[in-house]
């Protein structure tokens, strides 16, 4: 059961698959940040942090700092929603975009083939290993960040 944020917290970095040092990572925060959330210390997670964890794990925000219900997120999206936010800039790209790129299109392609549940395993699947990727140095390469 979780009924404290450290629980809560937790269960997320369980559900994940993650350590400490890369849950904190994909949550934009410092290690001794996220250990502080599991071991009682934080009685609220700043919004960013939350939302990066709340979008990682398919929950809702209030659901991780309140234990408020429901606890997952509602993904009835129609298809082909353009609606996309992004934390960084970075180019974005929809079905109706001009002319995408052609792995972006390929992965939008298979995407659609999906059905409601499917997607929503798939977004948690990339959400997570994007999260354990980084930048290289140069601003262009992508190496997985193992620890």
């Amino acid at each position: 059961m979780e009924n404290t944020l450290s629980e809560r917290v937790k269960w997320c970095m369980n559900h994940l698959g993650m350590n400490n040092n890369r849950f904190a990572k994909a949550c934009g925060v410092a290690p001794p940040t996220s250990f502080n959330w599991m071991n009682g210390r934080t009685h609220e997670i700043k919004a960013g942090p939350v939302g990066r964890m709340a979008r990682l794990c398919g929950v809702e925000q209030d659901w991780i700092n309140f234990g408020k219900q429901p606890k997952f997120a509602k993904t009835d999206a129609p298809p082909g929603a353009t609606n996309i936010v992004t934390e960084t800039a970075r180019p974005v790209y929809s079905l109706h975009a001009a002319d995408p790129e052609p792995m972006a299109k390929e992965l939008l392609d298979l995407f659609s083939r999906l059905d409601a549940s499917g997607k929503t395993e798939c977004l948690h699947f990339v959400n997570v290993f994007v999260a354990g990727r980084h930048p290289h140095t140069n601003g262009q390469d992508l190496q997985v960040a193992y620890s």
